[in-house]
């Protein structure tokens, strides 16, 4: 993204989303997530009325799960991994992953996976051992280990053997990759 004010305005409109749910869910008054809910408005108007890039901003928040569905191949599944925050009651959200998994013939599934801190850190260990030429035993040994956090509680959503798996990394997971 080459326009600065539209990153600008992207960065805020996410951060106020997360401030909403957020106060949704921790009970905070009526009047803040009013206030909350008018900018969210006032900057989504902003970015469907911009130019063309404001304009490629609005309709990648327009895609639809049908419009990812049409777009997989039809021999192929998406893993979207996604770095949220859990919640676990008024004020308190644990950092994680989780993955959604999208076919063209399915509804898509969320698989709630490992504590963020365990696959970042997974994923640091990993990239050293790249950098230093660990041997092959380690290497397995990281990336089996890495493996029980992030693709282990998948299989059930996986495609038959020979299809295509389309992975789409957030967080940590999309430097390393």
């Amino acid at each position: 993204m080459t326009d600065p004010k539209l990153a600008t305005d992207l960065a805020e409109l996410e951060a106020l989303r997360r401030q909403l749910m957020e106060a949704l869910l921790g009970g905070v008054g009526e009047l803040d997530t009013a206030n909350l809910q008018r900018r969210i408005t006032e900057l989504e108007g902003s970015l469907s009325q911009g130019d063309e890039d404001y304009g490629r901003a609005r309709d990648s928040l327009l895609t639809t799960v049908k419009d990812v569905r049409n777009a997989i191949p039809k021999d192929a599944v998406l893993i979207e991994y996604i770095r949220y925050r859990d919640y676990g009651g008024p004020g308190r959200f644990l950092p994680r992953f989780g993955a959604i998994v999208v076919s063209e013939k399915e509804d898509p599934k969320f698989f709630p996976l490992a504590e963020a801190a365990l696959v970042e850190k997974g994923m640091e260990i990993y990239a050293e051992a790249v950098r230093s030429n660990a041997p092959d035993e380690n290497m397995k040994s990281f990336l089996k280990e890495l493996g029980t956090l992030i693709w282990d509680p998948l299989p059930d959503a996986l495609p038959d053997t020979g299809k295509r798996i389309i992975l789409a990394p957030d967080g940590a997971l999309n430097f390393y990759t």
